[in-house]
Order: structure tokens, then sequence, then C-alpha cells
């Protein structure tokens, strides 16, 4: 066990608070009922490739805090960056942040 896992709780809230970008986040077709919500997130760029380094696809994924938007579904809206991005699958849930690929 490192002496730095008690820490990591208040590190990803610390990030978000300085690092992320201003995000909206909106219900789709799925989730009705629900209000946008204002947050922060992050987006990230990720290159697939295969055994001789050609570029199959590239997969975009926003992180954000969970208790933001804790229940995320196929077609919900993020704004973000002056674009809006559909949300496609949950991708990993990080316990206090949720990472989700999105398409757009």
């Amino acid at each position: 066990m490192s002496q730095f896992d008690g820490y990591k709780t208040a590190l990803d809230s610390a990030v978000f608070s300085f690092y992320g970008d201003p995000a909206t986040i909106a219900p789709g077709p799925l989730n009705t009922g629900k209000t946008p919500v204002g947050t922060v997130a992050t987006l990230d760029y990720d290159d697939v490739r295969d055994d001789m380094s050609a570029l199959i696809a590239t997969l975009i994924y926003v992180e954000y805090p969970k208790a933001a938007w804790p229940y995320p579904r196929r077609g919900d809206q993020i704004a973000l960056n002056g674009k809006t991005w559909t949300i496609q699958r949950l991708e990993r849930d990080e316990n206090t942040t949720l990472i989700v690929e999105v398409t757009q």
C-alpha cells in the first residue's frame, strides 16, 4: 500500500477544481425527467492502432465528477469546449469520476 493512497479522493477533487473545462450535461431520450447540470470535464483522445501501427480508430472520452451526473445513459449530451458530444457508453467508473466514450 502506497503512502499516497489516502490522498486519492482529495487529489481527484483538486484536479477537477483547477483543470477541468466548463461543461453542461443534459439528458438524452433514455434519461428523461432530469434537468441539465453544469460541471467541469476533461476531453481526451485515444488512438487505436494495429500491429503495424496503422491507425484503426480514434476513441474520444470525457471524464467528469461522478457527483454531477452519476448514471449516464446512451444519448445523454455533454456540451464541452463549444461542441456537443453524445454519450455512447460508460468506459470506466473511478469512484469519484466517470469516464464515458462520446461521439460528436
